[in-house]
C-alpha cells in the first residue's frame, strides 16, 4: 500500500516501528519511538490534553515536537475480547492492525480523502502474540457528530459535505467497517473528516455493500438519539444526508462505467 517514501521502519528483537518521514525533521530511533510511544511519559511530563473514553483510552498528548496528536492502543472486541483483550494471535492478518491502518490512510489521503495523518506506528510481539499502536495527528478544532449535534444541528451545506465525501469514499472502493456517528468529525471550519479506519480495507462497494455501511451509520444515530433526546438530528436531516451519499455514490458508479 503505502510507499517506502511515506514510512520508514525500524525494528529490534520485539518492537517494530513505522513512522512518517514527513512529520519528522530527523532520522528516528528505537529508543526515541519507544519514549513517543510511552503514555507513563506524557502522564509524568503533564502533556496529556484529554482522554477519551472507549474500548481502551485514547489520548490526545503534546509531543516533543509541540505538535497535538493522538496515541490509540488496540483492543479486541467481542466475546475473544473478554479473554484476549488487546493480544492478537500472530498467525493472522489481524495482528497487524497498527500496521494496516497506517497504509490505509497514506492510500486515503493521496487519493484526497479527508482522514486523519498517520504519524506512527508500532507492533510488539512475544511469544504467540502482537499488541498494536498508532499514532495520528490532532484534527484541529473538530468535534465528532455526537458531541456537536448536543450542541447545535447542522446546516444544510455541513450534511451535503458529509454525504459526498461517504458517498466518494464508498464509490472509490473504500468500505468502512464500524462507520457510526462518532467516526464522523466537523472541524472549525465546517468541513467534514473521517476516523477509525481500524479492519477497513480498499474493495469494489457494491450495492450490498453501500447499503450495509449506510444502514450501519443510520443505526449509530438513531441509538444516540435514544440515548441522547437532546440529539438535533430529524428526519429531514437523515434524508438530505442519505440522498447527498447516494448521489456521490452513484455519480462515482458511472464515472466508473
Amino acid at each position: 500500500m503505502a510507499r517506502e517514501l511515506d514510512k520508514i521502519e525500524i525494528h529490534n528483537s520485539k518492537v517494530t516501528y513505522l513512522y512518517n518521514p514527513y512529520c519528522f525533521k530527523e532520522k528516528l530511533d528505537c529508543d526515541f519511538l519507544d519514549k513517543y510511544f510511552s503514555v507513563e511519559k506524557y502522564k509524568d511530563d503533564n502533556a496529556v490534553l484529554k482522554i477519551f473514553k472507549g474500548r481502551g483510552n485514547t489520548y490526545l498528548v503534546k509531543d516533543c515536537r509541540k505538535q497535538n496528536v493522538v496515541i490509540r492502543h488496540y483492543w479486541r472486541g467481542g466475546f475473544f475480547g473478554k479473554i484476549l483483550k488487546d493480544n492478537f494471535l500472530k498467525f493472522f492478518s489481524s495482528n497487524q492492525r497498527a500496521f494496516r491502518e497506517y497504509d490505509m490512510l497514506i492510500v486515503m489521503r493521496k487519493m484526497g480523502f479527508p482522514v486523519p495523518r498517520p504519524v506512527a506506528a508500532k507492533m510488539t510481539k512475544s511469544a504467540l502474540f502482537m499488541k498494536n499502536d498508532i499514532i495520528l495527528e490532532e484534527i484541529h478544532g473538530a468535534q465528532d457528530l455526537s458531541a456537536l449535534l448536543c450542541q447545535r444541528s447542522l446546516t444544510t451545506e455541513e450534511i451535503c459535505k458529509i454525504g459526498y465525501v461517504l458517498g466518494t469514499m464508498f464509490s472509490a472502493g473504500i468500505y468502512h467497517c464500524d462507520l457510526n456517528i462518532k467516526n464522523i468529525m466537523i472541524d472549525s471550519a465546517t468541513n467534514p473528516w473521517i476516523i477509525d479506519f481500524d479492519k477497513c480495507v480498499l474493495k469494489k462497494v457494491d450495492q450490498k455493500t453501500y447499503n450495509k455501511m449506510v444502514e450501519r451509520l443510520i443505526r449509530s444515530f438513531n441509538k444516540e438519539l435514544l440515548l441522547r433526546p437532546s440529539l438535533q438530528w430529524t428526519t429531514l436531516n437523515k434524508e438530505l444526508l442519505l440522498e447527498a451519499m447516494d448521489k456521490a455514490y452513484k455519480k462515482g458508479e458511472i464515472l466508473e462505467n
